[in-house]
Parts: structure tokens; sequence; C-alpha cells
């Protein structure tokens, strides 16, 4: 008797014990996806677009940039998102691209335009990151780079 009892107390407790496990994974997509929008694809952009040199910008750049911040602030679908990540793309200067990705800048407009998913946009901000040289960028950006590609990483 006491060997079934102990048989279904340990049943029981595994029971528990995998269910636990179920709702703790369900707990920690969760908190990915919470952080993931406490960051925001608007807060990325506008962090991307201050985190450039004023001088690496074209001098569009300055009557365009309140508007487009303001625009960016408020991203909440990835098509508004990469439809400003390609503007942006646009007003930045060849010279702040790497040498190797002056080619690339057209192509990667053009993929900001038809991205579909945040994921993508996240993609493409980061290639955009990759693609610029790194006296285009502010030293405060600079310091946090991983940080911001790591946060561009988990948009979903």
């Amino acid at each position: 008797m006491k060997k079934i009892t102990l048989s279904a107390i340990l049943i029981v407790g595994v029971a528990f014990s995998a269910q636990a496990q179920i709702n703790l994974g369900n707990a920690g997509k969760n908190i990915v996806s919470s952080a993931t929008n406490s960051v925001g694809a608007g807060k990325l952009l506008t962090q991307l677009a201050s985190g450039i040199n004023p001088g690496s910008f074209t001098e569009k750049w300055a009557s365009a940039k309140s508007g487009w911040l303001s625009k960016a602030s408020k991203v909440t679908s990835a098509g508004t998102g990469g439809q400003l990540l390609s503007q942006l793309i646009g007003y930045i200067k060849p010279a702040a691209f790497n040498n190797n990705f002056v080619g690339k800048v057209s192509g990667l407009m053009n993929t900001a335009k038809t991205v579909t998913t945040m994921q993508g946009l996240g993609n493409t901000a980061s290639t955009l990151v990759g693609g610029i040289k790194d006296q285009s960028f502010s030293s405060s950006f600079l310091n946090n780079k991983s940080t911001y590609l790591s946060a561009l990483s988990m948009l979903k």
C-alpha cells in the first residue's frame, strides 16, 4: 500500500513539475515579447537616426529630420518602418558608408521599402548599421552598438 501511495505521489509530482516547466516556457516567451515591444521598432529607428553623426547626412536631412523622427517614433508596422528606413538611407551621404557597401545602398533602400515583417525590418536596419563606417556614428552609439544590434534581432 505504501508503494502505491508513494508511486501516486511521485507521478503527481512529476506531472506538476512538467506543467510548471511548460508554463515557465510560455512566461519566458512573454518576457521576450514584452521586452521587444517595450523597445519597439519606432524607438530603434529614432535611436539609429540620432546615433548617426550630423555631418554624415545630406543637406536635405536638416529640413526633414524633425518630421522623420516624429513619424519614426510612432512606427507600429513593418511596412511603415521600412519606408522610413529607406528614406533614412537616402539621407546618408555616400562617404558615410564602408567602401564595399556603397554599391549596395540602392538595393538596401529597395529591400527596406518592401519589408513586410518586424524581423525583416530589424534585419534590414542591422545590415545598414553594418554598412556604415564607425566614424559616421556618435561615440555613444558606438559604445552601445552591440546592444542596439541585439535589440534589432529581437524584433518579431
